[in-house]
Order: structure tokens, then sequence, then C-alpha cells
């Protein structure tokens, strides 16, 4: 039986960290594109549809991946669910001492 090979945590971390931006960004694409192509009434639907989408695919890539054991990917998500609210608790932050 050969050996365990270590598996490389920090690719696996950056994937996961990336992914959710990579697929947001791709999403906001193709409704920009549709919104051009077809008009209105399929762009509506495609934003209904990706609101409620969007966050179970995360849900669900999320235990998927600790699931399945890469541990890394799963805290790579995990770590890039936290920047919006750091930025945005960075925003109120920010406010509060200017405007106080």
């Amino acid at each position: 039986m050969p050996a365990e090979t270590p598996r490389k945590s920090w690719p696996m971390f950056l994937l996961g960290f990336f992914t959710p931006f990579i697929v947001g960004f791709l999403t906001l694409f193709a409704l920009d594109i549709s919104w051009h192509l077809f008009g209105r009434r399929v762009t509506w639907w495609l934003e209904d549809a990706s609101c409620w989408a969007l966050p179970l695919l995360y849900i669900s890539t999320l235990i998927y991946s600790f699931a399945k054991g890469s541990r890394s990917f799963g805290k790579g998500l995990l770590a890039a669910a936290a920047v919006p609210v750091l930025l945005i608790g960075g925003f109120f932050l920010i406010l509060y001492i200017e405007y106080g």
C-alpha cells in the first residue's frame, strides 16, 4: 500500500475563498447579458432564481466540502462569507467614528 501524501491545503483554501466571488460575478455577467438579449421579463425571472439558488448552492457546497473531507476548501468558503460581514461592519464603524 503506498504511503499517504499530504494534501496541499493552501490551493484548496484559496479555491474555496474565491469560488463564491467568481460565481457571483459570473451570475451578474449572465444577468447583464440576458437583460440586453431578452429584456426585462426573462431577467426578472433569472434574478429571482439566482436569489434562491446562490445561497442554496453555497450552503450545499459548504456541507459537501466538509462531508467529503476537504476541510481546507470548506474553511475557504467560510472565510469568504466573513469578508462581506467585516466590510459592512467596518463601514458602519467608520460612519460611527465620523458622525458619532
